[in-house]
């Protein structure tokens, strides 16, 4: 009977510290997926921060040449799961969504336009997991002529 006793405790013991390595594993994943995607939020924000309020937004050519400068817009890079920049989505793990708006526009010759020079342009980035869509983190920052 002491047996059956002590065998039922034990049981109920490994369970208890089964759950618990099981909780504690989930807890460390999701605090790795939120440092990842809040260093790609990070570099995306740095990076438009270094190219300034006029290029905010470049968008270049498969062969590297700029297509528009200026412009408002969106942007999608993939990141891998240590937060490498990818080429394209295959084998990606997360996407960063690059959002660029302006609040005010002049028109330049030939009808184009681009942000004023008293406008206040608004950059996001969303970062995704992309096998469940989830929002791991956002981030964002403002740009103005002189300055962030």
């Amino acid at each position: 009977m002491e047996l059956l006793v002590a065998g039922s405790i034990l049981a109920v013991t490994m369970t208890a510290i089964v759950s618990l390595f099981v909780f504690v594993f989930r807890v460390t994943q999701r605090s790795d997926d939120k440092s990842i995607a809040y260093n790609i939020a990070r570099k995306e924000v740095e990076y438009i921060r270094s190219e300034g309020f006029s290029n905010a937004l470049i968008v270049r050519n498969t062969d590297g040449t700029i297509a528009s400068k200026f412009g408002d817009g969106t942007r999608v890079t993939y990141y891998s799961n240590t937060g490498a920049a990818l080429a394209s989505s295959q084998g990606a793990t997360y996407s960063a969504t690059l959002v660029v708006t302006s609040d005010r526009f002049d028109t330049v010759s030939g009808g184009g336009t681009r942000p004023a020079q008293d406008s206040i342009r608004t950059v996001i980035v969303t970062v995704r997991r992309i096998s469940t869509n989830e929002v791991v983190h956002k981030d964002g920052t403002l740009l103005t002529r002189s300055g962030v």
